[in-house]
């Protein structure tokens, strides 16, 4: 636009700048970088309230992606529309070029925003399918390149060689379409999850922009021995404002990212590139400048196309081994995800398996590769091992009594990556359990080292398998979530630093009682040396009991450590039971030598897990929080005392679903706190007979008659919270696709 005003109204002096290349490409690059930094704020806001949980994740992907759960995704579109308002404005709209390259972005961005669509409404990787966004990609590939390829000859050129090449004639146009969508998808694969597309992009960016300027000057064509396109200068410009807004984007997606890019924006970008290669008559040098997106997409295709046929990897995962497993033989009972893990970390070790499952295609992946029986029917004599899920419950299962009698003992993955923690790199190990918070206290201290720059990762009972992890570098951290299930599993686990959360009645169907459950959690302790570190949360009688019990180093802490003017710092950890979170994270953090500037950063900019004490949105000045994991009253107890009276009762609490038997009692003492109950479920009578007059009580049956009910009495400053103190198996899967639902509904909400 402005080089247009400047043709028609003949600017001088310093307005006559627009008028060259190189000043509207720096203009467009200044641009584009201010307008992504004063829309970025906004748009990640905006995206993560309308996607909740944001891009979904595979569970069989690396520990490092699951730990990016809840970050939005499309951020792509700041980047379109920051490069295509900078663009208007400075390119000359005349040039056809421009509008070639400018449609690829355009479609390709639509194809990748509609997959992204896809993908976040139906909570699934999968997207739109690949043949459907190949046609699509295909279709503006071969429209921008019959609007290029009518300005230029169909010759093939080898770089600094003008007269050295391969006249194509029709088939250039086939091949400059295949070159924009090999492009698109290959700065696709390459970004990923792990935003590894937005350097290597502004890089290829920048040459090309040389490049373009280069090509479009017959003076400097000539002597270089490039070919000349007249022209092919203006995609200086274009190349200019995908640096700039790609500058602005890594503003918001550098570690700890605020948004990714999504297929919005790795297609978008991708697809521009592969055009402004053709225009330039370039093609070759973007196989080099891109070299990184190149190999991306051949390791995929060859992985692809081998695991295809063969059903085996070229291309291993880097997984915790262990030397002292050669030559020995060991027996997999169940091949979920930590069996998958068990079975290939085995394998890599040089041990000899015998692998099982009862579900044929769990099998499949082994055959050939392990011996496939069900250890049950198998002679277990000589064995060193029956690797078992902790789901398998000891107390009733035939394989118990059957490995016994070989005399082989029953272990965990646990057990097995505490046996090669003496292969791996010096590093230090933290095992967190409890009744309640042992979840938000792994994910908070794994959020604390990673932000303090210590090398950590998290597994156990969170996140990927640990032996499907990538082992640590020296001085390397494991924050591994313990369930009492793993912890029996386990025989010489020696935890660097062991945190007890808190303990009350769970899991009773297998334990002898509450204290054989309880001995089951202090059991982590047990298996420390004297030298190590223990951290008990002292907030309630069983969890003093087993502080008193111990006899090595020793750390007491309590939610009262907690000042509340702190807390009021750290937005994703209110309330009483995230004090509890937060102190004991506070503890293991200053044992592992984090300073108090460290720690509070990393506390502030925590973001709460899925599901529990979410907040999932504001709408018309109430907040509605998601805390679907609170399936008994004890967990549910601490997200209503989260929310005291200010000054009048604020809470619209939404309870019920499937009892656990231990009614409300533990809620009991926040009742205060509650302005109207909404029940749901099976346990919608008895927790109304439980409840009585003690507040108001409203049967809504089901959670969309909740959450419309809560809204139409809602008011500013009001708070919904579900909270159920039940299980969900009555109306759903499990906690997570209720709380999903209930993000839907508040969603739908702001929507209307």
């Amino acid at each position: 636009m402005l080089y247009i005003l400047a043709e028609w109204f003949q600017f001088e002096g310093l307005l006559n700048l627009v008028r060259y290349q190189t000043a509207r490409a720096g203009g467009v690059l200044l641009t584009a970088l201010l307008i992504g930094l004063v829309i970025g704020p906004r748009m990640i806001a905006m995206l993560r309230v309308r996607q909740g949980k944001g891009q979904p994740i595979r569970e069989d992907g690396p520990q490092t992606h699951l730990a990016k759960r809840g970050t939005p995704t499309m951020g792509g579109l700041m980047i379109l529309v920051a490069m295509s308002i900078s663009l208007l404005l400075w390119m000359d709209l005349s040039n056809p070029f421009i509008w070639a390259c400018l449609a690829v972005t355009g479609g390709f961005g639509l194809i990748g925003f509609m997959d992204d669509y896809d993908k976040v409404t139906k909570k699934s990787h999968k997207g739109v399918s690949g043949k459907t966004r190949l046609a699509l990609e295909f279709a503006v590939a071969g429209i921008a390149s019959w609007i290029v390829v009518g300005q230029i000859n169909t010759f093939l050129y080898v770089p600094f060689f003008n007269n050295l090449g391969i006249e194509l004639g029709w088939f250039y146009y086939v091949f400059a379409a295949f070159v924009i969508v090999g492009a698109g998808n290959a700065v696709n694969l390459t970004d990923g999850l792990d935003g590894l597309a937005t350097m290597p992009v502004i890089i290829a960016a920048g040459t090309f922009a040389l490049i373009a300027y280069l090509v479009g000057r017959v003076d400097y064509s000539s002597y270089l021995g490039i070919p000349h396109v007249p022209g092919a200068g203006e995609l200086a410009i274009f190349c200019a404002a995908i640096m700039g807004a790609g500058l602005a984007f890594l503003w918001f997606n550098a570690p700890p990212a605020a948004v990714f890019m999504g297929d919005t924006g790795s297609l978008a970008l991708g697809g521009a590139l592969g055009a402004i290669a053709v225009a330039t008559h370039h093609e070759v040098v973007l196989a080099v400048v891109g070299g990184l997106f190149v190999f991306e997409a051949l390791s995929v295709i060859i992985q692809v196309f081998w695991f295809k046929r063969t059903g085996k990897r070229v291309f291993q995962a880097a997984v915790i081994t262990n030397p002292a497993w050669k030559g020995r033989r060991y027996a997999v009972l169940g091949l979920a995800r930590s069996g998958r893990a068990t079975v290939e970390a085995l394998l890599a070790s040089g041990a000899d398996v015998l692998a099982w499952d009862d579900r044929e295609d769990a099998r499949a992946p082994f055959v050939g590769r392990t011996g496939i029986a069900d250890p049950l029917q198998s002679d277990l004599t000589g064995y060193d091992g029956v690797v078992v899920s902790p789901g398998v419950p000891l107390n009733t299962h035939p394989i118990k009594p059957h490995a016994d009698s070989s005399g082989v003992p029953v272990i965990g993955d646990i057990e097995l990556f505490a046996q090669a923690r003496a292969a791996l790199p010096r590093h230090m190990v933290v095992g967190i359990t409890g009744t309640n918070g042992k979840s938000t206290t792994t994910a908070l201290v794994h959020h604390m080292l990673k932000e303090a720059g210590v090398p950590a990762t998290m597994g156990g009972n969170i996140g990927l398998p640990i032996l499907e992890q990538e082992p640590l570098p020296e001085g390397g951290v494991y924050v591994l979530e313990l369930s009492s299930y793993q912890i029996d599993l386990a025989h010489s686990l020696a935890c660097d630093v062991a945190v007890l959360t808190n303990i009350s009645p769970d899991h009773l169907d297998r334990y002898d009682g509450f204290a054989g459950y309880a001995a089951s959690k202090e059991r982590l302790f047990a298996l420390q040396q004297r030298d190590q570190v223990a951290i008990v949360a002292v907030d309630d009688d069983p969890s003093r009991m087993i502080a008193g019990r111990i006899n090595h180093r020793l750390h007491r802490v309590s939610a009262k450590d907690i000042d509340p003017a702190d807390q009021a710092r750290w937005p994703a950890l209110q309330g009483p039971h995230n004090a509890q979170n937060a102190v004991c994270a506070i503890a293991v953090c200053r044992v592992l030598g984090l300073n108090d500037e460290q720690i509070e950063r990393g506390l502030a900019s925590y973001r709460a897990l899925p599901h529990r004490m979410e907040l999932v949105g504001e709408v018309a000045g109430v907040r509605w929080f998601n805390d679907s994991k609170a399936t008994n009253a004890a967990s549910a107890a601490p997200a209503l005392a989260a929310f005291p009276p200010a000054p009048d009762q604020r809470v619209h609490w939404i309870a019920g679903g499937q009892a656990k038997g231990d009614g409300l009692t533990a809620c009991r003492p926040w009742f205060g706190h509650v302005k109207r109950a909404y029940l749901i479920g099976e346990a919608m009578e008895p927790f109304a007979a439980e409840i009585g007059d003690a507040l108001p009580v409203e049967r809504s049956g089901d959670l969309a008659a909740a959450v419309a009910a809560a809204a139409a009495a809602a008011t500013p400053g009001d708070i919904v919270l579900l909270s159920p103190a039940c299980a969900s198996f009555d109306q759903f899967k499990d906690y997570e696709q209720r709380g999903d639902r209930f993000r839907e509904l508040v969603q739908a909400l702001g929507n209307g």
